[in-house]
């Protein structure tokens, strides 16, 4: 049997909306609310998309077709709606060798490790045994799991397969989603107190979306800039490939600290 599961996300932003935060079955989807939010919502001028993930008893051959989920990793909403975390396939450790290593500093716990070339093209099919050998440490043929794999090239950099089986989600996906409402309901006024006090802080006037995307979309068809950062309240375009920009950029919010102190 295979289930398919929906989450919606806009790529590389986490939007507080708690819709945006659960996890659909495949008839919740195709309803009337949750296609009318796809249809209407737009969080920070991006439209969402719908991402399916599969729970079922799956094969080596599946395993490594499986496509990416790139800039950002669906665990987080996973773990939110319940589902069990079994295990991770670590790709840049099978790949290249280099494990992650835990520092603690000041209490805190983090994770590192050396980058690697971020051009990286981890063919699964070249290390199809080692993986299918950490997938019958939990006897995957005879059971169902959602397998996922999830990359980032930069700044931060992983490549991984993550599995996990269906826990809590069906039996409790109600009082899962009140939780989760009320977190993001949490978020959105946490976010919304940040916003004034730095509008407050750095005199910051709202920002123009529609002539930030025009900006933008001249940006892009400028042949001569082929990457840049860009202030949408000052609409100022930094040229990251000229350093005199960087250290200009660099200036900038230098000031804007001291002025704000």
């Amino acid at each position: 049997m295979t289930e398919t599961y929906h989450l919606l996300q806009h790529h590389l932003l986490g939007c507080p909306d708690p819709e945006c935060n659960y996890i659909y079955t495949q008839d919740e989807l195709f309803s009337y609310p949750v296609q009318n939010y796809i249809n209407t919502h737009n969080y920070a001028n991006g439209n969402v998309e719908n991402y399916p993930i599969e729970y079922k008893k799956w094969n080596i051959d599946d395993v490594i077709k499986l496509e990416e989920f790139s800039g950002w990793s669906p665990r987080f909403a996973l773990e939110k709606n319940g589902f069990t975390y079994e295990a991770e396939i670590d790709l840049i450790d099978l790949f290249e060798g280099i494990k992650w290593k835990e520092t603690t500093e000041d209490g805190q716990t983090y994770r590192s490790r050396e980058p690697v070339n971020s051009s990286w093209n981890h063919d699964l099919s070249k290390k199809k045994k080692q993986i299918e050998e950490a997938l019958e440490k939990l006897n995957y043929k005879n059971r169902e799991l959602v397998l996922c794999r999830s990359s980032r090239r930069f700044p931060a950099q992983w490549d991984t397969i993550y599995i996990y089986s269906v826990g809590e989600y069906e039996i409790n996906k109600t009082n899962l989603r009140h939780k989760i409402k009320a977190e993001c309901l949490k978020r959105k006024e946490e976010q919304e107190k940040q916003r004034k006090e730095n509008e407050k802080k750095y005199k910051i006037d709202p920002i123009n979306w529609t002539r930030v995307e025009k900006r933008l979309e001249q940006l892009k068809n400028d042949p001569k800039i082929k990457s840049f950062i860009f202030d949408p309240h000052t609409q100022k375009v930094y040229n990251w490939d000229s350093k005199k920009a960087r250290k200009e950029l660099y200036d900038d919010f230098s000031k804007k600290d001291t002025q704000a102190n």
